[in-house]
């Protein structure tokens, strides 16, 4: 026997086409002798009006999902979902669930992240920004102000740790001259 759905839609496109739809055991008047293959017949016969009136109804479904009109109402259903205070009560609570905590806990410990993470480092739109960061003017302005002030602690450490060098050589000379340090003037 073919698809049940088939069968099913077959027998409302024939009770259609007779005014009515006469609805009878027939899983038992199927197995009788007598009355079994034409039945199994008439089933075969129903399977194949319920499976092409199925094709034309995806035909349609298909058609009404492309059309314009379906999309324009589709975006005022979204629209007016989005702006109802009711669904951003129901969003506060999502959001205060523990459920929706635990959740993104385990969407973060997924190797999903990861892979995400991969995916844009290595993506030409990713190399293209960092591009673009490391030339920008404002960029260069704050490495060279880093530059400076590091260039300049460097010296100003070099400057202390020198003089700490000469006051030590100095303390040892005059220890062995045995000569006191002049005092400041």
């Amino acid at each position: 026997m073919r698809y049940a759905g088939d069968v099913a839609l077959g027998l409302v496109v024939a009770g259609m086409r007779a005014g009515h739809i006469a609805l009878a055991p027939l899983r038992l008047a199927a197995r009788a002798p007598v009355v079994g293959a034409p039945l199994r017949y008439a089933g075969e016969a129903l399977a194949l009006d319920g499976s092409a009136a199925r094709v034309r109804l995806e035909a349609i479904v298909v058609e009404q999902l492309s059309s314009p009109e379906l999309e324009l109402t589709i975006d005022r259903i979204v629209t007016a979902v989005l702006d109802d205070e009711r669904t951003e009560r129901v969003m506060e609570r999502a959001l205060a669930s523990p459920g929706l905590e635990r959740l993104i806990v385990r969407i973060l410990d997924s190797t999903l992240v990861d892979e995400l993470t991969e995916r844009v480092l290595a993506s030409p739109e990713f190399q293209l920004i960092v591009g673009h960061v490391a030339s920008s003017p404002e960029m260069l302005d704050a490495l060279s102000h880093h530059t400076e002030t590091l260039a300049d602690e460097m010296v100003t450490d070099v400057r202390q740790r020198a003089q700490r060098v000469d006051d030590i050589a100095e303390r040892t000379v005059r220890s062995w001259l045995r000569r006191p340090r002049p005092q400041p003037t």
